[in-house]
């Protein structure tokens, strides 16, 4: 599923963040004493003067308090945890603090988004220290103000606690356009993420179900584990049944909290009867979201389920585009396990067929809808014709020799076979497979086999099947095989698979063992007789740091 680019991001990872965020946004529309006052923190910051920039940024901060200008707030908060980061020791700390003091005196839409800017701060002072954290014992004695004194239960209160309080009903109200200057894309956004509720909803998950430690050292950390389990099958029912599902769990755990969480959007979602996309896309999130932490062997069974019975409610509306864009997702990689060689795959056999008629049929009914470019993508995919071959790298002369050929989505094939002269070969300039390659290839080449057709048996299925094919007999030589779509061999608009090989009499081995090597041994590959006083030239694949590539020598 897509998901919108949040400048707010730069809070997420690190207090390094304002770079990309303009001093001066014409979406603010504010009045000129605020551009006034940017412009100086501008300048101040052009000549590197970050003291005298919060001094500035700390006025902006009084006049919009003052004025109660959400947005000017948060920019101004933005500007000053970034100055305080740089100018004291330990700063990031410090910000947390200063920025858990002052939001009790906020309200409004302001508070909220501050407050959603505290629980990702904490959430990424945890995971940049979880390390050390995840060591010390549980404890009610710290330090308030000090968090290297804090445990990891602490910091999970806080995190959680805070993205609740940012989950405020005001924010119902406020469309997510007129918050455009700090979220990216917001106006594409709008039938999927209408309000800032539903934008702080996605966050707060978002945030929550992707609470990895990036450090691993010496200490793991096994109930993360645990958190990341749901054992109720329930939560993957419809989502009228879902928002009224009691959720008892630990009040710590990041997966339950979502569920409380995705229960509160999809209630917010239901009560809209507007936005239609808006509540498909949440509840399809809701249910990924299960299915991916459900601990249950007949998940994926009920999670198909749920999204047929969304199928068949919504079929007469744009938006089954989205859903069956899941489904079918779903049954193409269910179809990908499928193999022709292995019979206990059969049971996957017709999943890629039946997501392409789904596909299809949406894509036709549909070619407005929103989420019409997938599907179709998806359908593209499905559809598309691959093929590939293996042979022995070695092969008696004038004698048929097999290749197996793997094929998708086509019944016929043309071969061409060049000769080539393998010391030309080896020092050709051009290694990558582009129009220059094969014009060098064919310059140093003669045609042995051209354009020769090979019939594969008929599949409609859409999946990946195996043949083989005994291959003209050939003298001599080095040859280089190649398969292609089109009859004429040419790259352009052309799927195109290659190999090499050797006609030869002669077979090599070596007597190789880990104290010794006793030699390479010749011998005639059709009888097994050894050939005497027999002649190798030997050649090192190796980088060279003249030409940038490996080659030959």
């Amino acid at each position: 599923m897509n998901s919108m680019l949040i400048k707010l991001g730069f809070l997420f990872t690190s207090l390094v963040f304002v770079n990309n965020f303009s001093f001066f946004d014409n979406s603010f529309s504010g009045p000129d004493k605020y551009e006034k006052l940017w412009a100086k923190v501008e300048q101040y910051e052009k000549d590197a003067l970050p003291k005298s920039a919060l001094e500035t940024v700390e006025e902006i901060y009084d006049l919009a308090i003052s004025e109660e200008n959400d947005k000017q707030i948060i920019k101004s908060t933005i500007y000053r945890l970034k100055y305080l980061n740089i100018l004291e020791e330990d700063g990031y700390s410090k910000s947390i603090n200063k920025l858990e003091s002052e939001i009790p005196n906020l309200k409004g839409p302001a508070k909220c988004m501050l407050h959603m800017l505290l629980a990702t701060m904490y959430h990424d002072y945890y995971n940049n220290n979880s390390y050390l954290i995840n060591q010390q014992s549980i404890t009610s004695q710290f330090e308030l103000n000090d968090l290297k004194t804090w445990d990891k239960t602490k910091f999970q209160d806080k995190i959680i606690k805070n993205y609740f309080a940012a989950l405020d009903d005001i924010l119902k109200e406020i469309n997510i356009e007129q918050y455009s200057e700090f979220i990216d894309y917001a106006k594409e956004s709008n039938d999927r993420y209408p309000t800032l509720y539903d934008f702080v909803a996605y966050t707060a998950i978002n945030r929550l179900s992707s609470n990895n430690n990036y450090y691993y050292y010496y200490y793991d950390d096994p109930s993360s584990i645990e958190d990341n389990k749901i054992t109720e099958n329930a939560y993957l029912t419809k989502s009228s049944d879902f928002v009224l599902l009691p959720v008892e769990a630990d009040s710590l755990s990041y997966t339950y909290n979502s569920i409380i969480i995705f229960q509160k959007w999809l209630k917010h979602r239901i009560s809209d009867k507007e936005n239609l996309e808006a509540l498909i896309y949440t509840d399809l999130l809701r249910l990924n979201f299960v299915k991916n932490k459900l601990s249950s062997s007949n998940k994926d069974k009920l999670w198909e389920n749920s999204l047929t019975n969304m199928h068949d409610k919504y079929y007469n509306t744009p938006q089954l585009a989205m859903i069956d864009y899941e489904i079918g997702k779903y049954y193409n990689q269910l179809g990908s396990s499928y193999n022709f060689l292995d019979s206990t795959s059969l049971k996957y056999k017709t999943y890629k067929k039946k997501a392409h008629i789904l596909l299809s049929e949406v894509t036709k009914l549909y070619p407005d809808a929103s989420y019409y470019p997938e599907c179709k993508n998806l359908l593209n995919d499905i559809e598309k014709t691959s093929f590939s071959f293996h042979s022995e790298k070695i092969v008696s002369p004038n004698m048929k020799f097999p290749i197996r050929i793997n094929y998708t989505n086509t019944d016929k094939v043309y071969m061409t076979v060049l000769k080539c002269d393998y010391l030309k070969y080896l020092k050709r300039e051009n290694y990558y497979y582009d129009e220059e390659y094969y014009d060098e290839i064919l310059k140093i080449s003669t045609i042995a086999v051209e354009s020769q057709p090979i019939t594969l048996p008929n599949t409609n299925d859409y999946n990946t099947h195996f043949t083989e094919y005994l291959c003209t007999p050939l003298e001599k030589g080095f040859y280089i095989v190649f398969l292609h779509a089109n009859p004429d061999f040419k790259l352009n608009e052309n799927y195109i698979s290659e190999s090499n090989l050797f006609v030869s009499n002669l077979s090599l081995t070596n007597n190789d063992s880990y104290y010794s090597n006793n030699g390479y041994y010749v011998f005639d590959r059709n009888t097994g007789q050894p050939i005497s006083q027999a002649k190798i030239e030997a050649y090192k694949y190796e980088y060279s740091y003249i030409k940038r590539d490996y080659v030959y020598n």
